[in-house]
């Protein structure tokens, strides 16, 4: 008893839960059904709910569990779907090719040499436009290095050290990157303030049509033909000198945890 009175009252009412649960066990096991059937209409009660609880509980975990593992694997189809699109689109452009490039298709031609790289960080004052990669320059990376995977584009690295670098991605506002839509018409992408990536530089005499892929063109010591995103809402005003067009990128940067950098063989 002494022990019992230096219980808490939840403790207290826990052990008298148990208590009584392990008393109907012993009454059903060993007294006749006579006995035990006016027992068990005053402890079946307590006992389900007990058991409820307990229920709702390991429920809870596991809608908890659920919702985890459902984000996980929207997030895999998402990157899934964003891999296909830009393969298509990017199969869908060679096919427009002149006939020389299309003989080339089968001739390998040699490539930045690249290394996969880990997200270990934000940029303190950019943290939502440059990510910090464990890579650096012992590791062959340079200022002058593409961020990707597979083919979109994820931005060029700007800031080298030993064992680490930092990449600015395509929403940053020093982001300036001559692209050309699918149907070739030529234009430059560039970031804009809250994350943004928008298409400018297009002639008014030129059409762009919304949700068609937008590519590298080539320029400013990029690689040709890398997917940068898809066209959004397209900004016609004939009073401006040029068009513009939100840019929607097929790959969320922040939701990824690695990509890969182009380096220079040595």
């Amino acid at each position: 008893m002494g022990v019992f009175s230096n219980l808490g009252p939840k403790q207290k009412i826990f052990l008298v839960l148990i208590s009584l649960i392990v008393v109907l066990f012993l009454l059903e096991n060993l007294l006749p059904f006579q006995i035990i059937s006016p027992l068990q209409k005053i402890l079946l009660p307590v006992q389900a709910s007990i058991y409820k609880t307990r229920k709702d509980v390991g429920g809870l975990f596991q809608t908890v569990f659920e919702v985890g593992s459902l984000r996980s694997k929207n997030q895999n189809l998402e990157q899934e779907v964003a891999f296909l699109q830009s393969e298509n689109a990017r199969l869908e452009k060679l096919e427009g090719e002149n006939k020389i490039l299309k003989d080339q298709l089968g001739v390998k031609s040699p490539k930045n040499k690249s290394i996969l790289a880990s997200v270990v960080g934000e940029d303190p004052i950019f943290s939502s436009s440059r990510l910090l990669l464990d890579k650096g320059s012992r590791d062959g990376v340079t200022n002058s290095s593409i961020v990707f995977v597979k083919d979109i584009l994820i931005g060029q690295i700007f800031s080298v050290g030993s064992h680490s670098s930092t990449v600015r991605l395509l929403s940053d506002p020093e982001t300036k990157i001559p692209v050309v839509t699918k149907s070739g018409v030529q234009g430059l992408a560039q970031g804009e303030f809250g994350n943004q990536l928008v298409l400018t530089k297009v002639a008014q005499n030129k059409k762009i049509t919304e949700g068609e892929f937008i590519f590298t063109s080539g320029e400013s010591g990029l690689p040709r033909g890398m997917v940068v995103g898809r066209l959004g809402k397209v900004d016609y005003d004939p009073a401006q000198l040029f068009q513009k067009g939100q840019i929607t990128l097929l790959l969320e940067p922040s939701l990824l945890e690695i990509m890969f950098i182009s380096v220079e063989d040595r």
